[in-house]
């Protein structure tokens, strides 16, 4: 790869963070919210639909964490 390429490339870290930032920031509230809920709301859609929101969220968590390891292996 040209080391142009590589530059252009070198740009998307920060943004790839900032979006894990973002998104983080989301789930850790999300999760509270989900980890506080009362049993008593355990059988609800609500709760049903957090608990997919919080499942979601981690996965794409770790896929962009996997994404900027590869891309900084790419950049090496």
């Amino acid at each position: 790869m040209t080391q142009k390429r590589k530059e252009e490339l070198k740009e998307a870290l920060p943004i790839l963070k900032d979006a894990y930032d973002i998104i983080e920031a989301v789930f850790s509230d999300e999760e509270s919210a989900y980890i506080d809920t009362p049993e008593e709301f355990y059988d609800t859609d609500e709760y049903e639909e957090m608990e997919n929101a919080v499942t979601q969220l981690e996965e794409i968590l770790y896929q962009i964490e996997e994404a900027m390891e590869s891309l900084k292996e790419l950049l090496e």
